[in-house]
């Protein structure tokens, strides 16, 4: 997900969801990940098990610098699959190292527009580089972010707030009951509280993410769980207490994560998904949406999750019952 605005090797350029901390991640959870790379390319791949098929699912790559280069990769994650006798591949490239047409190109290397997208095709992206390749100051990201933000930001600065940043696994108790509260007015589905605890005590020792906290008087009353290489810092999951939303405690703490991947020296902070292009004024994504879009980043489309399949039946056979899920 890196900008070529980043520079650098496109090995220093892997997505977080491609690098070795997200494959020890995912082995703690129980998974089975294949990590390969060849000339211009490389994978990480995960075994997973769909409801009468089993696949390898690439988050957010394979990384590949060339389409000629991305055609290998999948030509690998094939026999890789065929090895497993899997039933499809299932990837999400990234046109940003790639040639800008990308997207025309990937149904020429056999692969189908899956059903729905995986990880969101579309985010905001925040530069954290000048002109010069050097970091910004905290009045630079201030000045780019929507009046109401600064006026939010400042405002909360005078309300005895206090932002604070852990990598204690245990300080992922305070997100879940916040979490909870979300999904309960929001009707969403979190992922289960074991999935974050695994986040806090597998990544947060290791520096591969953390928590920063906004606490009133001593009492959590927001939370973003962040994963955070030496590139790029990802807002992955948020959460707010009901009884403290209407002092928007979510903008200051947004704020100074932006801030503190900033003094990390991160070229990018990706706020991680918004509303399709396109969507609905009434999608269930446009108000988080108008949020992530007010901190100045930019609105960055990608190609979404593609599928290659390996075993055409079975491939087609659970494509028609999502479909059938789908119109219900």
């Amino acid at each position: 997900m890196i900008n070529l605005k980043t520079g650098g090797d496109w090995l220093d350029n892997l997505h977080f969801l491609q690098t070795d901390a997200w494959a020890t991640f995912q082995r703690a959870l129980g998974h089975d990940v294949i990590q390969k790379q060849g000339k211009g390319w490389s994978y990480l791949a995960i075994v997973e098990h769909g409801q009468l098929s089993r696949r390898l699912y690439c988050p957010y790559g394979p990384t590949a610098v060339t389409t000629q280069a991305l055609q290998l990769a999948l030509d690998d994650l094939a026999v890789e699959a065929k090895v497993r006798r899997l039933d499809f591949v299932r990837v999400e490239p990234r046109r940003d190292l790639v040639e800008s047409h990308l997207d025309n190109d990937l149904p020429k290397l056999g692969l189908r527009r899956a059903i729905h997208n995986v990880q969101p095709a579309d985010t905001v992206i925040n530069f954290l580089v000048d002109d010069n390749d050097g970091g910004l100051s905290d009045e630079e990201i201030l000045a780019a972010c929507s009046q109401t933000d600064r006026r939010i930001y400042r405002k909360l600065q005078g309300q005895n707030i206090n932002y604070r940043l852990s990598s204690d696994p245990a300080d992922i108790e305070h997100f879940l009951p916040m979490i909870h509260g979300v999904a309960e007015r929001t009707n969403m589905r979190p992922m289960p509280d074991e999935y974050f605890r695994e986040i806090a005590k597998t990544l947060f020792p290791m520096d591969a993410a953390g928590i920063m906290i906004a606490e009133k008087d001593s009492q959590p009353i927001a939370a973003i769980i962040f994963y955070v290489n030496e590139q790029m810092m990802i807002y992955a999951h948020a959460a707010a207490s009901d009884e403290h939303r209407k002092q928007s405690p979510a903008t200051g703490l947004a704020m100074s994560l932006l801030m503190e991947a900033n003094r990390r020296g991160c070229k990018i902070f990706d706020f991680h998904g918004i509303a399709p292009q396109g969507a609905p004024t009434d999608h269930r994504w446009v108000g988080f949406s108008h949020f992530k879009l007010s901190f100045g980043g930019e609105a960055t489309h990608f190609c979404g999750t593609w599928e290659l399949p390996i075993s055409r039946l079975k491939y087609s056979i659970e494509s028609r019952l999502i479909k059938l899920n789908k119109k219900k």
